[in-house]
């Protein structure tokens, strides 16, 4: 009997035990969003949300009778959503919000939206498209950077700001609108959107910093003939002043270019990652040289200054100008007044005559081989990086006569 009565205590305090048990789990849903009150004591801000796999999710306009107004800063870091909805009553999306949702396939921005934060976007690579209200003004430094599937944007007609690498690497973007109220886009904006075929800076642009680097189907940028600020000629992008070359398509086919007579300043990687180009002929009025000039422009073979050796060394030229001219291994012999330059992993030979030649100097001091070709009008200098066998490069002067 004494048994009994034991063991009926033992199951009675297993039951209590597992109904605590229960209790507590029901009480610690993961699936369940989380958020802290705002100051104004009615208000709500989403912090994050419990641990379980959810596809589909969707934030109330109201939870436990606080309004729902904003998403914290990496809210939602790297979750594996696949859609989001979110209700009009959200005026803020924290930065980093949802960045590192690799699954994200579609959400939407609520109308009280002012501003895409920066990283909010970031690594988003199943987005495939992307509506954004009026009444946005800004899209912040690398909002939408690598969202790799990206195809479709559409931007409102109050956007004034977009920011540094906002876009960068939405590689399979074809276009892109920029509506007429737009007065910035940063460094890098649209840099290696491989598939961005077409662009037109409206007239209201004033700042344009590196924006379209290494867009290589990018032939043509093309400006609005009323802009103060900048002019495009022939597809290539210049200040208003025409004195300064701001940005050299990487898409465009041509094997040489002339820089024209106007131009005095040449900007930081404005020729970088044309695959095509051969030569470039600079101008004897350009005064300066920005760095990565022509960085990975691997095809190019010959710079060419339109001055005097004087003017050459006076150029103002910042360290790195030609940094990353060629990167490939290369071999070189010379036979018969002909420098023969072989490119691992390209096949054919790059060859450059030295025709002209009356006398050669092959010199070598460090790690660094120098070939000189002097004649009565020009003098041409060819170095190679010994050591590392990864750079090279050859600048023809005229002399003056």
């Amino acid at each position: 009997m004494k048994n009994r009565n034991r063991l009926t205590k033992i199951s009675i305090s297993l039951l209590i035990v597992l109904s605590i048990l229960l209790l507590l789990v029901a009480c610690d849903d993961s699936s369940e969003l989380k958020y802290s009150v705002n100051d104004d004591g009615e208000t709500c801000t989403i912090t994050g949300i419990g641990k379980n796999k959810i596809d589909d999710l969707v934030i109330p306009e109201e939870i436990d009778g606080y309004t729902v107004v904003a998403i914290a800063d990496y809210a939602f870091l790297n979750r594996d959503f696949k859609t989001v909805v979110l209700p009009d009553s959200i005026t803020q999306i924290g930065k980093g919000a949802f960045k590192g949702c690799l699954l994200l396939e579609d959400i939407n921005i609520p109308q009280n939206v002012t501003v895409i934060h920066e990283n909010t976007f970031y690594e988003c690579e199943s987005l495939e498209a992307i509506e954004l209200p009026e009444g946005i003004t800004d899209i912040e430094d690398f909002a939408f950077m690598y969202c790799e599937n990206l195809i479709s944007v559409e931007l409102p007609s109050t956007l004034i700001s977009i920011g540094r690498g906002a876009f960068f690497y939405c590689k399979l973007l074809p276009k892109i609108t920029l509506p007429e109220s737009l007065q910035r886009i940063e460094d890098q904006g649209f840099a290696h959107c491989y598939s961005l075929t077409e662009v037109y800076i409206p007239a209201s642009v004033q700042v344009l910093d590196w924006c379209f680097a290494s867009c290589s189907q990018l032939e043509n940028i093309n400006v609005d003939t009323n802009n103060k600020f900048f002019l495009s000629v022939e597809g290539v992008l210049y200040d208003y002043s025409f004195r300064v070359l701001k940005e050299y398509p990487s898409g465009k086919t041509s094997t040489s270019f002339a820089i024209p007579a106007y131009v005095t300043s040449i900007d930081s990687s404005a020729f970088i990652d044309n695959d095509v180009l051969n030569s470039i002929i600079i101008h004897k009025n350009v005064r300066s040289i920005g760095t990565y000039f022509v960085k990975d422009c691997d095809y190019l073979d010959t710079i060419y200054f339109d001055g005097t050796i004087d003017e050459w060394n006076a150029l103002d030229k910042l360290a790195g100008w030609d940094y990353y001219w060629h990167k490939t291994n290369l071999n070189y012999t010379i036979t018969n007044n002909t420098l023969t330059i072989t490119w691992t992993g390209i096949p054919t030979p790059k060859s450059i005559d030295l025709e002209y030649l009356q006398n050669m100097d092959v010199s070598s001091s460090g790690d660094k081989i120098t070939v000189n070709n002097e004649s009565g009008d020009k003098i041409s200098t060819v170095s190679i990086d010994r050591k590392s066998n990864k750079t090279i490069s050859k600048t023809t002067v005229k002399e003056s006569s």
